[in-house]
């Protein structure tokens, strides 16, 4: 994976995909977060960005919201990857 064109995931805009690439925190938030699902390697997309507030990020079949601060310490790369869309989002017509 290329970690120096990664970026935090709390740049990307809606609908943007990308690849983790790595958990800039601490042991405790990378904990954390690997459990959620934020493993390198594993693609994401992002549902609902609003301004100043939460992101909504799909990521292993599931929706998840995050705060910008734990968004920043995620380093992922853009792309146009397939993600399969989950049965959550699919239902509310999200991803």
């Amino acid at each position: 994976m290329r970690r120096e064109t990664a970026i935090p995931l709390v740049m990307l805009k809606e609908d943007d995909t990308a690849q983790v690439v790595d958990i800039d925190a601490g042991r405790g938030l990378r904990r954390r977060l690997l459990a959620m699902g934020f493993t390198s390697g594993n693609i994401l997309r992002v549902v609902r960005k609003a301004n100043g507030g939460p992101i909504v990020v799909c990521v292993n079949e599931t929706r998840i919201v995050l705060g910008r601060g734990m968004a920043m310490k995620i380093q992922v790369v853009v792309g146009d990857y397939d993600l399969p869309i989950c049965d959550s989002c699919e239902k509310k017509d999200v991803c």
